[in-house]
């Protein structure tokens, strides 16, 4: 997939690659993140056909991970299909039973109300799952890098094949933590776009990733 920002030319975005798009100019910044959220039409992608693709559907833009504590919200819809698309039989049958009990249980607390009403279990394992509120540990919202390493791992598991959109990740990890981010994107063959503002004397920081540059005078630097 291709991103083209209004005025420069194309940026490929490609699997198990990250893509890291740095300025230092305050209106290429903010028209690319507000782009990106589809607040303008400055960003747009293209297929390899050279197709649009809407950006909702290019894009999944989490962007300051930080401020961005929503993963499971984001997911849940396309997590919850997974798992019950995985489960074993096993588990299943167990769930099924546990279930049944639940609603037994319901039906028999039920008995002193003089009306007509019944529960029943109609099998349905998303609902199930949806009802059982799936979220993140605690711990995990205070690590900023495992938060982006579950967010690259989530996009995975629910074969979401947009790219993840995040901003200002050299403000939480470290040069290491990030080339493990690096590592974890090349095995998970997902997409990865960076934003960031920073300085171009700065840039070595990203490492083994796909690296542009606009200037503060607008220049086009490819790295």
């Amino acid at each position: 997939m291709k991103m083209n920002y209004e005025g420069y030319d194309s940026i490929n975005l490609i699997p198990g690659e990250i893509t890291v798009l740095g300025t230092d100019n305050r209106k290429v910044y903010s028209d690319i993140i507000l782009g990106l959220q589809g607040f303008n039409d400055k960003i747009k992608f293209f297929d390899e056909d050279y197709r649009i693709v809407p950006t909702n559907k290019a894009m999944d833009w989490d962007g300051d991970i930080i401020d961005s504590q929503n993963l499971m919200t984001k997911y849940n819809t396309e997590l919850v299909n997974a798992i019950v698309t995985s489960i074993t039989d096993e588990h299943r049958n167990e769930i099924n039973r546990c279930e049944n009990q639940l609603y037994t249980a319901l039906q028999d607390a039920m008995l002193y109300l003089d009306l007509p009403i019944e529960v029943s279990y109609d099998g349905d394992l998303k609902r199930v799952f949806k009802n059982s509120k799936i979220h993140l540990s605690p711990s995990i919202c205070m690590d900023p890098y495992v938060i982006i390493e579950t967010d690259f791992k989530l996009h995975k598991e629910c074969n979401d094949t947009s790219c993840i959109g995040l901003s200002n990740v050299a403000n939480y990890l470290s040069q290491d933590q990030f080339q493990e981010i690096v590592k974890l994107n090349s095995e998970l063959q997902t997409s990865a776009l960076i934003i960031e503002f920073i300085k171009l004397d700065n840039f070595n920081f990203y490492k083994n990733c796909n690296c542009y540059y606009i200037d503060e005078d607008f220049v086009d630097w490819r790295l």
